[in-house]
């Protein structure tokens, strides 16, 4: 009876693992196979995409072959089962831990090429307005007498986008009269 019951549970382990191969292989071969037209154009180095490529390749010949036996005796090809066993968790660990790790490399390498990069932090403060502004003299001196003779703590600046709102109110801010407010 226990011998029977192995048999079972090992004949649809069998089943249940060859069909999730498939449905991954069948998933990935698209994917597969765009990464390596690209890593073609791109010159990138073909042994990672390629041993992927061949396990899969193995992989399919093994469901094939597993395939044509008939079910009684899928039960004594235990081999077929442990090689199908063995690359599933292959092709698994390559996309879980391989892909990653590639992934980091490619991005660094990009970020290594790439002509903007962030090299400093973020900054709150206000930033300087230019050295050399036309026009805004008259509006800078309107503002600071509002904010300095008649005490008032908030203004409102508005105008169509363009016309200097923000390089005024940066010139205000970093006023010597104005900061000590």
């Amino acid at each position: 009876m226990l011998h029977a019951t192995v048999k079972r549970s090992k004949a649809l382990m069998s089943i249940s693992t060859v069909k999730r191969l498939a449905t991954n292989l069948d998933r990935l071969a698209p994917v597969v196979k765009e990464i390596s037209l690209l890593s073609k154009e791109l010159d990138l180095r073909p042994e990672e995409t390629n041993r992927l490529i061949e396990q899969m390749n193995e992989a399919n010949e093994l469901i094939s072959e597993w395939s044509k036996f008939p079910r009684w005796k899928r039960l004594f090809k235990g081999n077929h089962l442990d090689k199908l066993t063995e690359l599933d968790a292959d092709i698994t660990r390559i996309f879980g831990v391989d892909t990653v790790a590639q992934i980091r490399r490619d991005v660094l390498k990009l970020m290594k090429k790439s002509p903007i990069v962030i090299k400093r932090g973020l900054s709150c403060s206000v930033p300087k307005p230019p050295d050399f502004t036309v026009g805004l003299d008259v509006p800078l001196k309107v503002l600071k007498t509002q904010l300095l003779k008649e005490e008032k703590q908030q203004l409102l600046v508005t105008a169509a986008g363009g016309c200097g709102k923000t390089t005024l109110v940066e010139m205000l801010c970093q006023d010597e009269n104005i900061q000590g407010i």
